[in-house]
């Protein structure tokens, strides 16, 4: 993941991330950062199930099609409050 001017020139190349390190930096990183790491930051038996379904693995995807991946679902406290089509078929 980095940042490119209009041109394609990445600025601070050195500040490039993996998905998966700009993944954490919203999730478990976040979470110890506030420190509520026990309670919200990842999917563990015990703690708020706060997540998205996605239409495509950011993990997988291509760095330039991250932005345009589509939110499918929301989930928060473990309530679905967002669905796209029949993601959570009878709500």
């Amino acid at each position: 993941m980095c940042v490119s001017a209009g041109d394609g020139h990445v600025l601070g190349p050195g500040e490039c991330l993996s998905a998966r390190d700009a993944l954490a930096l919203y999730t478990t990183r976040a979470a110890f950062a506030c420190h509520r790491d026990r309670e919200i930051g990842s999917l563990e038996p015990g703690k708020l199930a706060d997540f998205v379904v996605l239409d495509t693995n950011p993990l997988q995807a291509e760095p330039e099609q991250i932005p345009g991946i589509r939110i499918l679902a929301t989930v928060l406290g473990g309530t679905p409050v967002y669905q796209s089509g029949s993601i959570f078929p009878g709500l």
